[in-house]
């Protein structure tokens, strides 16, 4: 497996040149600075890209092109990563090894056609478009797991963490035709592209991904991908209603100014221990021994410096199940974890830095993370875990604290 990153000028292209797998993952990616009067708007232009083009005249000839590539698979999507948003265009395709010699360099071609020869003048297209954003925001609520964390987001209108990335209705109708064709173009101009390649190429391929994707301006990194606002020393909690049956919390935790030791090593162990799996204190502790809700884990949200806990319970164990969730912090402050729990939450982890290595997807995701965040090699953060030490989680553990109590209860739970 080799790592391999160029400098392009305009763009930057990260590969990882492997036989290990039939298939071959490219990623596009265009990055700017999140505002979120962008939002809308690049959920529409993403949708209208895979309807039509100036040579793909519908969806349906696309499919066809798509089948004519061996089954490949094509998505487009937009993701916050701190304080950016990334429009980032996927295309698995198999390699030539088991297709033709011509596969890798038609799917080039390919992806080539739906970013540049785009067309954004088809009033049915566009409807199609906004009426699927407008399903899509109608929807949240529909996963209250999900829902939970927008709305607990929402609490810090000032924050991008409160920004909602399906879009908003408001600016929906709003956008018209040249507003669409305007924005795109701006997408060549003043977003920062990328293009992240792993599989089977061959050392002739650059010279073919140079030929398919050319881009005329030079942007330059105006700011750190990392969030780093300030969400006050006000704890705050909070509680909204939904017609469901069961209840969902949603607390956010702080990080005060983690290291970047702390952030690639610490943060990820000290998840691990408290609520980051199956073995975890919460999950032990509050789902085994007590029984106090259906499920709950943690999550490290690292480019918005936060830890979130999430838990699916029945309303009337909110304040025993809160209760819970703060004692195992305070263990986690007061060293109170075994070597054990340690040893597992490394190999846990390591394990997982090793099932990156087998499979394409999870290598291309390693990646634009590592792009995204300046993250170690696997190799290099491995040792590092293996050296991870008590006093090192304890100091990680005093810096994190509760900022947010989010209740979306459930009207129906008896």
């Amino acid at each position: 497996m080799e790592e391999k990153h160029f400098d392009l000028l305009s763009y930057k292209l990260h590969t990882i040149k492997t036989n290990k797998f039939k298939d071959i993952n490219i990623l596009i990616s265009f990055k700017r600075e999140i505002k979120k009067e962008d939002i809308t708007i690049r959920e529409i232009i993403s949708n209208m890209l895979l309807l039509s083009n100036q040579k793909y005249k519908n969806n349906k000839e696309i499919s066809i092109k798509l089948e004519d590539l061996y089954n490949g698979i094509i998505n487009i999507e937009n993701i916050r990563i701190g304080n950016y948003i990334s429009t980032n265009f996927y295309l698995n395709i198999l390699s030539n090894k088991y297709t033709d010699d011509n596969n890798f360099e038609n799917s080039l071609e390919f992806l080539k056609d739906i970013i540049f020869n785009y067309n954004f003048n088809d009033d049915k297209n566009i409807e199609i478009s906004k009426k699927q954003v407008k399903n899509n925001i109608s929807s949240l609520v529909e996963d209250a797991r999900s829902y939970s964390i927008i709305r607990a987001n929402s609490i810090y209108e000032n924050s991008k963490i409160s920004y909602q990335l399906s879009g908003y209705l408001k600016d929906l109708e709003s956008i018209s035709k040249d507003d669409i064709n305007n924005y795109y173009k701006t997408m060549f101009t003043k977003d920062l592209i990328d293009i992240y390649i792993v599989g089977d190429i061959k050392d002739s391929d650059y010279k073919l991904i140079k030929k398919y994707f050319k881009f005329r301006h030079l942007i330059n990194k105006k700011k750190s991908f990392y969030l780093n606002d300030d969400l006050g020393k006000k704890i705050i909690s909070k509680k909204e209603t939904i017609p469901n049956r069961q209840s969902n919390i949603t607390l956010i935790l702080d990080i005060n100014k983690p290291t970047k030791y702390e952030k690639d090593i610490v943060i990820p162990i000290f998840n691990l221990i408290f609520g980051g799996w199956a073995e975890a204190k919460l999950f032990r502790e509050i789902r085994e021994e007590k029984s106090l809700c259906y499920t709950i884990f943690s999550s490290y949200k690292r480019l918005d410096n936060k830890i979130y806990i999430l838990s699916g319970i029945d309303k009337s164990n909110y304040d025993e199940t809160i209760k819970g969730i703060n004692k195992c912090l305070n263990d986690m402050k007061k060293s109170k974890f075994s070597d054990e729990n340690i040893n597992n939450a490394v190999n846990y982890y390591i394990n997982s830095l090793n099932q990156n290595k087998n499979k394409s997807t999870r290598l291309l995701d390693y990646l634009f993370n590592k792009d995204i965040t300046d993250d170690l090699d696997m190799d290099e953060k491995e040792e590092k875990l293996k050296k991870v030490t008590r006093n090192e989680i304890v100091k990680l553990a005093k810096k994190i604290n509760i900022k947010t109590y989010f209740l979306l209860e459930g009207d129906n739970c008896e």
